[in-house]
């Protein structure tokens, strides 16, 4: 099946219904899985063009005692009132551009499309906890904090009140004091620029957003365009933004209103433009002066950033271009065509104590760890040139959604990650895990399913990075109502537990989710 199908969620399930399980659940695991990701395709006669488009659909998971409730909500985002309200859609997204309403007069179309462009609050990507609350969130300056009990839709939040921003990634990283991170585009002197977000932790009665500060502010290396942002990555000390060759044309952005162009119009790859690692120092706010460049890709996701006897390593998932993209745009038969570019984990290394006095030896690795094939060598105009390290073997075709055990490892050097992919042998969309100490995976599969994005939930009291339990979604070809919640040992991949639901309603794909402990 296609994952990533126009499967609409006709009815949100707002009271929470129980499931048949089957396994044992551990006793010791109780909290809950929250999930976000499009749930409607179409508003009406209208019908959204591309896989991040649709409405934000909230999904919930409520383990405790042996047993698990489901239930499902619309994020009542101002973009979804305004949608149902006039049954079509009236606010443009990700691939999707919104048309003057035909009820209007001639000039007030007209004048419509010079208007600034609206800039939508539907929050499908992800949740970010900030203190005690969660927030959706997606690639916008707009997050919206829910209920996670009733999964209601609270106060929205516009970071361009508290922060010279335009936007903001859907990946923030918490740090071990409780400050959220983020990475959000402004500019400086009228040239675009990325801008480092700390959002301090929460003390007494002072509010995070008022608190907030940039940190860092980068420019961009073209003065008119910006870089594509997702996620970055941060070890203990470091920050790590890549400034990757898909970009997005501020001239094309700014003239959207007339040309009737997505966001995703204005975005192109660049194959003969480097990759850059810009480096900034999380405690000093100071920018790295080694520029690490690498060749051409494309990425959504990093993995894992740590530190390292003087070396930063960054694991990420790397497309070779960006038709992937391209290929979530819906076509006549509503499907998706996903996966049509392949994308693998790699693994770069950037020497942090560079010696750049004297002659420059161009055939010097600089990269002195024992257990790592990545490369860096110094040139003559004082670049750093990265060259990676494959992390998974070569029956992998497709690894993307990584996720790690985030709560002890993030930042730190670890063994072990998960994501969604496929494996040469098997046609079928797998979950597999990766030992990138021993490029080895396990995987779990089943015929005419969908897994969603793993979470990892470490066993309470171990210090074994992977003894704990993986959490996932799965969705079933022969029956677009039924959903199942899935418990896999994550030392050995085995199924522990899975709940089935049969909802009585549609229920479409989703992105990333996190899982709230009790």
């Amino acid at each position: 099946m296609s994952f990533y199908g126009q499967r609409s969620c006709k009815k949100d399930v707002v009271e929470p219904i129980d499931g048949t399980v089957t396994g044992e659940i551990p006793t010791w695991l109780k909290g809950c899985l929250i999930r976000n990701g499009g749930g409607a395709y179409e508003v009406g006669q209208d019908k959204y063009k591309h896989v991040f488009d649709g409405l934000a659909l909230m999904h919930k998971f409520n383990i405790a005692d042996g047993s698990v409730t489901y239930q499902n909500r619309f994020l009542h985002s101002d973009s979804y009132k305004k949608n149902m309200a006039a049954q079509r859609i009236v606010v443009s997204e990700f691939g999707t551009t919104a048309f003057p309403d035909p009820c209007k007069t001639l000039y007030q179309r007209i004048s419509s499309i010079f208007s600034p462009a609206e800039v939508t609050d539907n929050d499908l990507i992800h949740f970010t906890k900030y203190a005690d609350d969660i927030y959706a969130c997606t690639e916008t300056k707009y997050i919206r904090k829910i209920d996670v009990k009733t999964l209601e839709t609270l106060d929205k939040v516009d970071l361009s009140k508290y922060l010279s921003v335009f936007n903001a990634t859907a990946h923030t990283h918490c740090s071990p004091d409780g400050s959220v991170y983020n990475v959000g585009s402004g500019s400086v002197g009228g040239y675009p620029t990325y801008n480092i977000l700390k959002f301090p932790a929460k003390e007494n009665d002072k509010d995070m957003f008022q608190e907030a500060s940039i940190i860092c502010s980068i420019p961009s290396k073209y003065r008119f365009y910006l870089s594509y942002q997702h996620s970055f990555g941060m070890s203990e000390n470091y920050i790590i933004f890549v400034e990757q060759s898909y970009m997005m044309s501020l001239l094309a952005m700014s003239t959207r209103g007339i040309t009737m162009k997505s966001y995703n119009d204005c975005l192109h790859y660049y194959p003969k433009e480097n990759t850059y690692f810009h480096v900034v120092n999380v405690k000093t706010g100071e920018r790295l002066p080694t520029i690490y460049t690498t060749e051409a890709f494309m990425f959504f996701h990093q993995i894992n950033t740590y530190e390292e006897n003087d070396h930063l390593i960054l694991d990420i998932c790397c497309y070779d271009n960006a038709d992937f993209v391209k290929s979530l745009i819906f076509d006549k038969n509503t499907k998706a065509k996903q996966f049509i570019n392949s994308c693998h984990a790699r693994r770069f290394v950037l020497p942090l104590n560079i010696q750049k006095s004297g002659k420059v030896n161009p055939e010097e690795n600089l990269v002195k760890l024992e257990y790592s094939q990545a490369k860096a060598y110094l040139q003559k105009d004082g670049k750093i040139m990265c060259q990676y390290e494959s992390l998974t073997p070569e029956e992998v075709t497709m690894m993307e959604l990584p996720t790690i055990n985030y709560k002890v490892y993030n930042g730190k050097p670890y063994q072990y990650f998960y994501g969604i992919g496929f494996v040469a042998s098997i046609e079928e969309r797998c979950l597999i895990k990766v030992d990138v100490k021993n490029k080895s995976i396990l995987k779990w599969n089943e015929p005419n399913t969908s897994p969603s994005e793993a979470v990892f939930v470490q066993k309470p009291n171990s210090l074994v990075e992977d003894e704990g339990v993986i959490l996932f979604s799965v969705l079933h070809d022969d029956n677009e109502e039924k959903v199942s919640l899935v418990i896999l040992d994550a030392q050995n991949f085995n199924e522990v537990a899975r709940v089935d639901f049969m909802t009585g309603s549609i229920i479409p794909a989703d992105f990333h989710g996190l899982f709230l402990e009790n």
